[in-house]
């Protein structure tokens, strides 16, 4: 492939590489969660670590452009590295809410068409837990 052949086709290639990774991740995190569900008999059915990282990955990948674009207008270059750092980390803010409450929405309906409810617990634990992990998946977009 030559270079101006990727660059006519660069977006559909980085969108390709970014669902395979998300869903890649995402089957591995749900194939771990599924033998440690098994492993501890916490009594979780088969769907329902599927339907976490799923709904996860997928809100994830809505999220990338976002990032892309807060890259674009603060890079992390090393003429204003220290204040796009901090400009970085005031938007894993935001990036988290967003993550967390469109997950929490794809997860309220994937439990409600498995006839069930989905409770996500204590929000201020479950933002903060969230967050953590936010902060990680946040950076390694960039």
């Amino acid at each position: 492939m030559t270079l101006k052949q990727w660059q006519k086709h660069q977006r559909r290639y980085e969108a390709g590489l970014w669902l395979a990774f998300l869903g890649i991740h995402a089957a591995a995190n749900a194939i771990v969660s599924s033998i440690e569900i098994k492993r501890s008999n916490l009594g979780f059915a088969l769907w329902e670590p599927w339907s976490w990282e799923i709904s996860s990955a997928l809100i994830l990948l809505l999220l990338v452009p976002f990032i892309l674009a807060v890259d674009h207008r603060f890079p992390l270059r090393r003429r204003h590295w220290l204040r796009h750092a901090l400009i970085h980390l005031a938007f894993t803010l935001p990036f988290s809410l967003l993550h967390v409450f469109g997950m929490v929405a794809l997860l309220t309906l994937s439990y409600s068409v498995m006839g069930t409810t989905y409770d996500f617990g204590d929000w201020t634990a479950g933002l903060v837990y969230e967050y953590l992990k936010d902060v990680r998946a946040y950076s390694g977009a960039l």
